[in-house]
């Protein structure tokens, strides 16, 4: 399929559904910015998304999706967290009822329920791997190539890629 518009929207610091509709609109109809504002009701502004996704095929990316899903590890955010998720996924549904829109989650955690059935799950790079990757970014970015006293790996490189779990 040949997608005549594509959307991004990075959720990792959503605290409401609210913004991702607002972000979502502005970006498929950019001449109406200043007047999303005036457009209180959420089900309007919807609807106008909507309707810019019935006249174009549109792919919407969501990163980071693990930043609204549940946090199961703190009680007391998991609540809010839950309603979050649940509010995200609804409107997703809202968005797949135009035909020709399709939706791509990126996300580190596994996604529970419909979305999470068609999955295409990409594993960790192998240390050296994602070393290598580093180094190959920051030479083509003409950042140079950090090597210890010893022509080796330089361990900021190596925490990098710690940090980051080889992601």
């Amino acid at each position: 399929e040949k997608y005549q518009k594509a959307v991004y929207i990075n959720v990792e610091n959503v605290t409401d559904v609210n913004s991702v509709i607002n972000e979502i609109c502005k970006q498929l109809v950019p001449e109406n910015k200043k007047n999303i504002k005036q457009i209180r009701n959420e089900k309007e502004i919807i609807e106008l998304i909507q309707e810019k996704l019935n006249e174009l095929n549109t792919i919407i990316l969501f990163d980071q999706v693990e930043n609204i899903l549940p946090i199961l590890s703190l009680k007391e955010s998991e609540t809010k967290m839950d309603k979050l998720a649940d509010q995200f996924f609804a409107l997703c549904k809202k968005l797949l009822l135009s035909r020709d829109t399709r939706l791509i989650f990126t996300t580190r955690e596994k996604i529970s329920g419909e979305f999470g059935q068609n999955g295409f799950y990409l594993n960790v790079l192998p240390k050296n791997d994602a070393i290598e990757l580093v180094y190959n970014i920051l030479n083509q970015n003409g950042k140079g190539l950090p090597v210890n006293e010893n022509g080796g790996i330089h361990e900021e490189v190596e925490n990098l890629v710690d940090s980051l779990n080889c992601h």
